[in-house]
């Protein structure tokens, strides 16, 4: 099979993209420590932070001894790089209501707040974009996690009907101004789980995380993070479980899942089948039925059918919230680093 051939340009924004990943993830760091980090050679390191301290994207730090007792520049990310919006709408019996933060590259909240919309529409969206992105804010990227199916930028399935069926990303775009991307609830929840608890998973077989959202009188949802990358599908359908083939019609979901009393039966089936499709490090259960569930019988559940010791971790999460912001924002600094 041929080997890819990538022009002299694509390593080089590769290498960038790999630097200012280093660079955010240890917060400050020397040219050897940059290399050691990305594989790169120390001169290599040099030339692309010189460039990166010229165009402001970085700036140089006291000098700090090295761990070999040299005396060596350090680097960080620029403020002037720039913030990211992360926001979530969402509908619920009390209104509709957007969430979001305001946040810089590495992390830090400079912003938060929520706001309750008449209608989550295109309208309401951007007005409330507009308001939160003053010139201060110096917001570079837009995240926005909804519920629904986004497939060719199109919104599917979603219970935001005013959106349905509408390249939202961008409808906002024209209306803002700002660059807009648009990502799947539970996709995003997965992606802010698994950063959140990287540590305490195992760097191989914790690449691989099933959340599985139980909103209570609702429809069921998920999300999948499989080999550290987000589970899409052909055509982002992967997720959708009101159209999972349960023994009971689909008009009858709201019903089922309106209790746990009705609902466990179905919950363990679906947990058994995610661990045979995907076999995950770890099935987080979300959303009102999660503050019910017993996660120690739904062990037995996959100990009794599956008949072997190695089976997933099931954790109840029935707050989602932090793992929602951070999965937006590691959304916009993938946009902002990969350009």
């Amino acid at each position: 099979m041929a080997k890819e051939i990538r022009s002299a340009a694509e390593i080089k924004k590769q290498n960038v993209a790999s630097i200012k990943r280093a660079i955010l993830e240890m917060g400050s760091v020397t040219k050897p420590e940059v290399a050691e980090k990305t594989g790169l050679s120390v001169v290599t390191c040099g030339s692309i932070l010189n460039e990166m301290t010229a165009e402001g994207s970085i700036v140089e730090e006291r000098l700090r001894s090295s761990s070999g007792g040299r005396r060596a520049m350090s680097y960080r990310i620029s403020e002037g790089v720039g913030n990211t919006l992360c926001l979530y709408a969402f509908t619920e019996s009390t209104g509709s209501f957007i969430r979001y933060q305001v946040r810089d590259l590495i992390g830090n909240v400079k912003d938060a707040g929520f706001t309750q919309e008449p209608v989550i529409n295109v309208t309401t969206l951007s007005e409330a974009i507009k308001r939160i992105c003053k010139p201060e804010q110096n917001v570079k990227i837009v995240v926005l996690g909804i519920q629904g199916c986004i497939n060719n930028n199109i919104l599917e399935y979603s219970d935001l009907t005013e959106l349905s069926g509408l390249n939202v990303a961008a409808e906002l775009e024209n209306a803002t101004g700002f660059p807009v991307r648009v990502e799947n609830d539970m996709n995003t929840i997965a992606v802010g789980y698994r950063k959140n608890c990287e540590k305490k998973l195992d760097s191989k077989s914790g690449r691989n995380v099933a959340i599985l959202f139980f909103p209570k009188g609702q429809t069921p949802a998920g999300g999948f993070i499989v080999d550290g990358n987000i589970l899409r599908g052909a055509s982002n359908l992967a997720g959708e479980l009101s159209f999972f083939p349960y023994n009971f019609k689909k008009e009858d979901q709201r019903v089922v899942f309106s209790s746990i009393e009705k609902a466990q039966p179905t919950i363990n089936r679906m947990i058994l089948a995610t661990t045979v499709f995907l076999d995950p490090a770890v099935v987080v259960i979300t959303g009102g039925l999660s503050r019910e569930v017993d996660c120690d019988a739904m062990t037995k559940y996959l100990q009794d059918n599956l008949k072997r010791p190695q089976i997933p971790r099931i954790e109840a999460r029935p707050v989602i919230e932090r793992d929602y912001f951070t999965g937006l924002h590691s959304i916009a600094v993938d946009y902002i680093i990969d350009g």
